[in-house]
């Protein structure tokens, strides 16, 4: 290869490059936190093994539904369960 063509492609390289990083810092920066809403999408998504690329196990998608309706509050807290007082009566 003539080094004309070397120096081009090595200066495409680096140019895609620059883009990759710059692409990736600015979606996942440090400091950017995922809010809820970015969350919950992704719990949606693996529960309905929607996530692309990749194969998701079925306890990761039975985890992910846990988890949603854990926020969502559809399974009864055994904490919140009241408990009537004892009362003991001394009849000595």
């Amino acid at each position: 290869m003539a080094t004309k063509e070397k120096t081009a492609l090595q200066n495409g390289g680096e140019i895609k490059e620059e883009a990759a990083k710059s692409k990736v810092g600015r979606k996942r920066g440090p400091g950017r936190i995922a809010g809820t809403r970015e969350i919950l999408a992704y719990f949606t998504k693996v529960m309905r093994n929607d996530i692309e690329g990749e194969k998701v196990c079925l306890s990761d998608s039975f985890k992910a539904a846990e988890l949603l309706a854990k926020y969502y509050s559809l399974f009864p807290d055994r904490r919140s369960v009241k408990q009537k007082d004892v009362v003991i009566v001394d009849n000595v």
